[in-house]
């Protein structure tokens, strides 16, 4: 167990479940991705196995910030409290457009900058794309679960599988809608783009990767952004 990190009070981070109680939770993870993004990180964990570091990782940190398994190391994500409540899984899930905005909120927090993401820009090398996807149960409207994906370096797509399973799943494109039990799918809410200002220099990318994000939104041009 990591016991670097001084906890002013283990009974709100383990059971206050209110926006402030999430909100505190994340407090020192947050500092600990604040530090990675001003050295200038971008999504790049590339192929890398998650191995044990699978059960402390989910969709959400594979797509929005991807990082190495010795960044998560860096994480102190092994301790019991953030094992119990993952800082990465709890967000209000009341309706979509609160789990939008707590989700951004987090993202924006970390020094990282997010905006819509349109298909005729050219990112440049501290950019990338992620793709938000919700769950809703089909009889009862309620909202159950979210979904992220990653815009890789060659224009693909990827998404890892919750924080139970190290399997990465690769896509050419992101499907208006994924499976996610057999009478509920994800459906595609939104399309980022993700800017590390951080990076000092940034180039464009290769022609070769925008025609790649071009593509992919004219694969999701039934896309509705909200």
């Amino acid at each position: 167990m990591n016991n670097n990190i001084n906890w002013a009070n283990d009974e709100k981070i383990l059971f206050d479940f209110s926006l402030e109680g999430r909100i505190f939770m994340r407090k020192p993870i947050i500092k600990k991705l604040s530090d990675i993004v001003k050295l200038g990180y971008v999504a790049s964990r590339g192929d890398e196995p998650y191995q044990k570091y699978s059960v402390l990782v989910n969709c959400f940190e594979h797509a929005s910030f991807n990082l190495t398994n010795a960044q998560i190391k860096t994480l102190g994500l092994d301790d019991l409290r953030f094992m119990l409540r993952s800082p990465f899984g709890e967000f209000d899930m009341s309706c979509i457009e609160k789990s939008r905005e707590e989700m951004l909120n987090f993202i924006t927090q970390t020094g990282l900058l997010i905006e819509k993401a349109e298909p005729t820009k050219i990112l440049k090398d501290n950019q990338y794309n992620i793709a938000m996807y919700f769950a809703k149960n089909e009889i009862t409207n309620d909202l159950i679960d979210f979904h992220f994906l990653l815009q890789e370096k060659d224009g693909t797509w990827s998404g890892k599988c919750g924080d139970i399973s190290e399997n990465v799943e690769k896509f050419s494109s992101p499907a208006p809608s994924l499976p996610f039990t057999p009478v509920c799918k994800y459906k595609l809410d939104n399309l980022f783009t993700i800017t590390n200002p951080y990076v000092l220099k940034s180039k464009a990318t290769s022609p070769l990767q925008n025609q790649l994000i071009i593509k992919t939104f004219e694969t999701s041009s039934k896309l509705i952004i909200k």
